[in-house]
């Protein structure tokens, strides 16, 4: 993990947390993708909760800085925003932008890809 970022995980959680107070990560992304039948809870390294439903992929920094949160979601997820920081958090998907505030449910899907039918 980078220089002030801790990950513990297991198969069905993963928690990222500075281990320095105003640690900064080199924009480095992680990505989670939950198979079909299963579900995924995540804490950011900000305190922010994310629970990832089945099929779903979320992109994320592994540590936020300067004066954005940005996530990036295909599929559908619950998010409990932390309050602790004054960054405002987005969730970015190929069908909307969003602004969470508190605790929001977020659908989004991929396109539905176009088949040919001969």
């Amino acid at each position: 993990m980078s220089a002030g970022v801790s990950l513990q995980y297991d198969s069905a959680q993963a928690v990222y947390s500075l281990s320095q107070p105003q640690a900064q990560a080199q924009n480095i992304y992680h990505t989670i993708e939950t198979p079909n039948g299963r579900r995924y809870h995540l804490t950011l390294s900000d305190g922010t909760q994310i629970w990832l439903n089945a099929g779903s992929k979320l992109r994320f920094p592994i540590a936020f800085n300067g004066a954005l949160r940005e996530v990036f979601l295909t599929g559908e997820a619950y998010f409990e925003v932390s309050k602790t920081h004054s960054s405002p958090f987005w969730s970015i998907s190929t069908t909307m932008t969003a602004r969470l505030k508190s605790w929001e449910r977020i659908l989004t899907f991929p396109p539905i890809p176009k088949t040919m039918v001969l």
